[in-house]
């Protein structure tokens, strides 16, 4: 699995299964409790999304296959 959407009532989670692995992204990856290799990118509002950062991490993500 290369990333999932993860909807909840008050934020949405853009969610990498091998996260761990990304580098260089340790200021927008959420590590959380009990999460061991996932990583996620966390937005509260539509208007949160950096779509150049995004883009990177899907890039950096998609490096890893």
């Amino acid at each position: 699995m290369f990333c999932f959407l993860n909807f909840r009532k008050t934020f949405v989670d853009v969610g990498f299964p091998k996260g761990i692995l990304i580098r260089g992204f340790d200021d927008v990856l959420i590590a959380g409790e009990g999460r061991k290799q996932l990583r996620s990118l966390r937005y509260h509002a539509p208007e949160e999304i950096d779509v150049r950062k995004l883009e990177e991490v899907l890039k950096a993500v998609a490096s890893l296959t």
